[in-house]
């Protein structure tokens, strides 16, 4: 009897506990699953032997008094109040003075190559950006300065410098070198158009050729979001390696751990409900969402405008609905930069019409090929370049995004 029920007991044991045991053995098998990390080589590109970039970082380290000053002073715009200290034209002649030797080590950079190197790390990257624009607003001090001395033609080169460094900075770099690259730019674009038109015909053609050059070194937004990917990439490995992800990820969302009495009940459960997804990440899975979600960004910015209007889903895992919603906004700030550089090239290549002809051209064909190679392609529309008419005042051009550049007014 004993014996009997000692064999009860065990098949008993082997029926409930061989299923408990395999599927413990399934749940660690899943638990690794979701830990294992993405095994990957991130592709790197090859830096020049002399790097522009070195000589904009040691400009920056130059620069003699601070942000603020080349801010308030390079000002053109009466609405603002931010900086009240009036500054006289001889206090802005001294600072561009007392920055020689920054400008020229700057200027040394305009005849080599810029690259980022690889981004592995978002850790140095801010900073330096920052400082970037600090350069680009001492050159804008510099053409008020020059304007205000009469030279035009000095003026516009100062202008040109600060649209060429960006034009520079994206390239070799992700999405955030981007968009500092735009501000960049629009600080030098800003009061260009009204410089360039006190230029003669013979200066506003060298204008030309060399904003020509500058707009060459315009970066696709495929080649800005191939960087991204690789960053993105790079830091997803680095996250995935901490001893705690939850924590990291709530960090990088914003989201704040609260204390039993400081939050609500629905505020505990979405709390409670967002740790357990950041917890229960695969991070093979969310992985393999991001690169396919950007080789998808990547296909579609290759092609022309409009060629595919639909919305590329973002993938529902955490990790891709943290960082993805961004980049399609990112895409129309390049085609912005760009829309706008052309259409000062435009400007000026009818200024220098205007001067040898003494009318307006009645097309924009007019100008090519004796002021421009071709007419810029407008990238807000699937073919052609900008709209174009006159009136009895002058002109206006206009993209097919609705941005319009009336006749730049003259600046003193």
């Amino acid at each position: 009897m004993k014996k009997n029920k000692a064999i009860l007991f065990g098949k008993v044991a082997l029926i409930i506990g061989l299923p408990i045991l395999v599927l413990f053995g399934m749940l660690r098998m899943w638990m690794g699953s979701l830990g294992a990390l993405p095994v990957i080589q991130i592709p790197t590109h090859a830096m020049p032997a002399v790097n522009a970039r070195d000589y904009f970082i040691k400009a920056a380290d130059q620069l003699q008094s601070k942000e603020a000053d080349y801010a308030s002073m390079s000002k053109t715009h009466s609405n603002s109040t931010k900086w009240d200290h009036p500054y006289s034209d001889v206090e802005k002649a001294k600072l561009v003075a007392d920055n020689a030797l920054c400008l020229a080590t700057l200027r040394q950079g305009f005849t080599h190559p810029y690259m980022e190197p690889p981004l592995h790390s978002d850790s140095t990257l801010f900073p330096r950006l920052a400082r970037f624009r600090e350069l680009a607003r001492l050159l804008k001090l510099e053409a008020n300065t020059r304007a205000a001395q009469g030279d035009y033609q000095g003026a516009v080169t100062s202008c040109l410098d600060a649209i060429q460094i960006g034009q520079m900075v994206p390239r070799g770099g992700a999405i955030i070198n981007m968009l500092v690259g735009i501000a960049i730019t629009a600080i030098g674009e800003r009061d260009c158009g009204g410089y360039a038109a006190h230029l003669t015909a013979p200066q506003a053609r060298a204008a030309l050729k060399r904003l020509e050059a500058i707009r060459a070194l315009h970066v696709p937004y495929a080649d800005v979001l191939t960087e991204e990917k690789y960053f993105g990439q790079a830091n997803l490995l680095a996250l995935f390696q901490k001893p705690d992800i939850v924590k990291s990820l709530r960090e990088y969302s914003g989201a704040t751990q609260y204390d039993g009495a400081e939050q609500d009940a629905k505020s505990r459960f979405q709390s409670f409900a967002q740790g357990i997804r950041f917890s229960l990440i695969n991070k093979r899975v969310s992985f393999a969402n991001y690169t396919n979600y950007m080789d998808t960004m990547i296909a579609g910015a290759r092609q022309p405008y409009n060629a595919n209007t639909a919305q590329i889903p973002i993938p529902t895992d955490p990790i891709c609905l943290l960082i993805c919603p961004e980049f399609s906004k990112a895409g129309d700030q390049n085609r912005e930069d760009s829309a706008r550089t052309a259409m000062l090239e435009l400007h000026i290549a009818i200024r220098a019409y205007e001067l040898e002809h003494g009318h307006l051209p009645d097309t924009l064909a007019q100008l090519v090929p004796a002021y421009l190679k071709a007419l810029p392609d407008d990238p807000h529309a699937a073919k052609g370049s900008y709209g174009y008419t006159r009136d009895k005042v002058g002109y206006t051009l206009f993209s097919t995004s609705g941005y319009v550049l009336p006749i730049p007014k003259k600046r003193n």
